[in-house]
């Protein structure tokens, strides 16, 4: 299947179809490479068409070594037929040693608007993931316990040193958690913030 007549394309609907994403995100694109590994470890190709006609299409992957506990994010999309309608899932899913594949849905206004992911790795045993969706912007922790935890931040973030600091709209205290915990840290100055490496960038300035 060619793009162009895709619904979904890497965690948003195709901008040929249904117009462009106006968020603007930080963080960085997903691993191409670990999604493909992470592929070959599912058995599967990173995007495919299943059964039902749904396209199901890897958006973002962590692999735990040495376990090869596979984390990933996956769209799972259909345009109903006669209709302008989609039908659309994104699901973190955590496929264990064992073979056992655990899903949830990830928080969201509305799936069809998309999941833009900017972080997504295993520090020590646990997965975290931050992403940004139609309105807010979460970050995720999963591995040893399940379901996952969801802690709504701001579209502003910045991981370093074991720290996600964000801070949100003309804030002038940058709030902090530690990770992989998630555990709220105390809030810090911007300039200080900014001396220990966790001011995060704004991703709107020129």
């Amino acid at each position: 299947m060619d793009e162009s007549d895709r619904t979904f394309i890497r965690g948003n609907r195709n901008p040929e179809r249904y117009g462009f994403s106006l968020r603007a995100t930080c963080g960085i694109e997903p691993d191409r490479d670990a999604i493909e590994r992470a592929a070959s470890i599912l058995e599967r190709e990173p995007f495919f068409v299943d059964k039902r006609g749904y396209e199901c299409d890897l958006i973002a992957a962590a692999i735990h070594s040495p376990t090869n506990r596979v984390a990933y994010v996956q769209s799972r999309a259909k345009k109903r037929r006669w209709s302008s309608l989609v039908d659309v899932s994104i699901k973190i899913h955590l496929l264990d040693p064992s073979g056992k594949d655990s899903s949830v849905d990830i928080k969201s206004y509305n799936p069809f608007f998309g999941c833009d992911v900017g972080f997504f790795a295993w520090l020590d045993n646990t997965a975290i993931l931050v992403y940004t969706e139609k309105h807010d912007t979460y970050a995720c922790a999963f591995g040893p316990k399940w379901p996952p935890q969801f802690v709504e931040i701001e579209d502003r973030w910045i991981i370093n040193n074991g720290v996600l600091g964000y801070i949100g709209y003309k804030e002038d205290l940058v709030k902090r958690m530690s990770v992989p915990s998630l555990k709220q840290l105390e809030p810090l100055s911007i300039s200080k913030a900014e001396q220990m490496g966790i001011l995060p960038p704004d991703p709107y300035a020129t």
